[in-house]
């Protein structure tokens, strides 16, 4: 960041506690990765009710819900922006999942794995 100079406008965060509160803070969740495995982070935004925009280095395995979308790291800017724009719901300061929890997250993603095997 440092680097890039942006280092005023990014903030890293370390290991938390309240990631719940933190992804109810947010609009959207976006993934410009090269290479990911399973992101259990993306799941994760997912079951917090989050729309998410992931590159395509990121396995297809990943979408939960009808509100992922990837994209070419390739692509303009731009096309990035207008998917994030297309993703942030209407907001209406409601909290969508208020009851999030680890355990819950777990059990979908393990049935969800169960399923592809099937």
């Amino acid at each position: 960041a440092a680097d890039l100079g942006i280092a005023s406008a990014v903030r890293f965060l370390g290991n938390r506690s309240d990631v719940v509160e933190l992804y109810q803070a947010m609009d959207v969740f976006v993934m410009p990765s090269h290479f990911e495995g399973i992101p259990l982070v993306g799941i994760e935004a997912q079951f917090a009710g989050l729309p998410c925009l992931f590159s395509e280095g990121v396995p297809k395995e990943v979408c939960f819900t009808e509100n992922c979308r990837f994209r070419s790291l390739k692509d303009p800017f731009p096309l990035w922006v207008d998917d994030i724009l297309s993703l942030v719901p209407n907001h209406s300061g409601i909290v969508v999942y208020p009851h999030y929890d680890i355990r819950t997250a777990a059990m979908n993603l393990q049935m969800h794995y169960e399923n592809l095997l099937q």
